[in-house]
C-alpha cells in the first residue's frame, strides 16, 4: 500500500485529568499542522499497552487499509484507562467533552472568523470606493490602495485548545445506530497488525441513545431493539480483515461478532457517510487551512 507523500503527526498531550495521551494524524506536505476535526477515540484498556514508541498513525492506517469508503481527513486520538469498563470510558468521554467541548465549538469559530473576514473586506471595499471617487473628483488627490484583509483572526482572540470530540446533535446523523456517541475499545497490550494478528478484534461502544422513531413501524409491528433500554452499547469488530461469513458450529465462528463480512473501518465508514457532522469538520477544517490556521 503506497502512501501519499504527507507529514505525520504523532502529538503527546493531557487528558482532562492530566493522563498522557496521543493524537495522531496526517496532513498533506503543504498543508499547516492544525489537525483535523473530525476523529476517531481509542481507550488503550489494557494494563500493559504503552504510548511509550507507540505510532498511532501507523496503526491507525493498517485498520483502515485503503479500505474507509466515505469521510474527509480524520485525526486519531488514543487515551489510556488501564483496566477500564466501557462505562468508565464513556464516563471519561463525558468528562473530555466538559474540558474541551465538541466539534461544534470549532466549527462556529470558524464560522465566526470567514463572517468577520467578509465584514471586514466589505469595509475595505467601500473604503476603496470612496477613495477613487474621491480622485474621479479631484486629479490632484491619489487614492490610495485598499489595505487587504487578513486571512485569520488574530492570536489574541483564536481558541488555543485542543479540538473538541466528536458529538452528533442533530438526530439524522444517527438514525441508523439510534446513538450520538461513539468510540473504541482496544483490549490488547500492543498494536500489532499482518497475518500473525488477524483475528483482532476491537468493540465499538455507542452512549447517549435517542428514542427509536414508532411512525416507522406498521401496525402491530415492534422494534426488536430499544437503545433508551441500553444507555451503553457494544459491538464487537474485526480490526484488521474481513471476517468469515459463517454460522454457529463452523470452524470459523466468532460469536458476538457483529456484522459478519464487515471490519470495523466499514463501521467507522457508515458513521460518516453523508453525515451532516463529518460534513460539518470537513468545511470548517478545509476553510482554516485556508486562513492559514495552525492551531485551534
Amino acid at each position: 500500500m503506497a502512501r501519499r507523500k504527507a507529514t505525520k503527526y504523532n502529538i503527546p498531550f493531557k487528558d482532562h485529568t492530566g493522563r498522557p495521551a496521543l493524537m495522531s494524524w496526517l496532513n498533506a506536505a503543504d498543508e499547516p499542522s492544525l489537525p483535523p476535526l473530525s476523529s476517531w477515540v481509542f481507550y488503550m484498556v489494557h494494563p500493559d499497552f504503552s504510548l511509550k514508541d507507540f505510532d498511532g498513525d501507523d496503526f491507525i492506517f493498517h485498520v483502515e487499509d485503503n479500505d474507509r469508503y466515505s469521510g474527509g481527513a480524520c485525526r486519531t486520538e488514543f487515551f489510556l484507562l488501564p483496566g477500564a469498563t466501557a462505562e468508565e470510558c464513556v464516563q471519561h468521554y463525558r468528562a473530555e467533552i466538559e474540558a474541551r467541548g465538541t466539534i461544534w465549538r470549532q466549527v462556529r469559530q470558524v464560522a465566526a472568523a470567514v463572517e468577520a473576514s467578509k465584514r471586514r473586506s466589505a469595509r475595505l471595499k467601500a473604503k476603496k470606493e470612496e477613495q477613487e471617487s474621491q480622485s474621479h473628483h479631484d486629479g490632484n488627490i491619489k487614492g490610495s490602495e485598499a489595505e487587504p484583509p487578513k486571512d485569520q483572526v488574530s492570536d489574541s482572540t483564536r481558541d488555543q485548545h485542543l479540538p473538541g470530540l466528536v458529538w452528533a446533535e442533530e438526530e439524522r446523523d444517527c438514525l441508523d445506530i439510534r446513538y450520538r456517541g461513539w468510540f473504541f475499545l482496544y483490549p490488547y497490550a500492543d498494536a500489532q497488525w499482518g497475518p500473525d494478528h488477524k483475528n483482532r478484534q476491537v468493540s465499538a461502544v455507542m452512549f447517549d441513545p435517542i428514542p427509536n422513531d414508532l411512525s416507522e413501524l406498521e401496525e402491530g409491528e415492534v422494534y426488536k431493539f430499544d437503545p433508551m433500554q441500553h444507555p451503553v452499547h457494544i459491538k464487537s469488530f474485526s480490526l484488521y480483515h474481513n471476517p468469515p461469513r459463517s454460522q454457529p458450529g463452523d470452524p470459523d465462528y466468532v460469536e458476538g461478532l457483529e456484522y459478519e463480512g464487515t471490519k470495523a473501518v466499514h463501521w467507522m465508514g457508515d458513521r460518516m457517510h453523508a453525515k451532516r457532522w463529518e460534513e460539518a469538520c470537513n468545511v470548517s477544517w478545509n476553510t482554516a487551512l485556508g486562513m492559514g490556521w495552525e492551531t485551534w
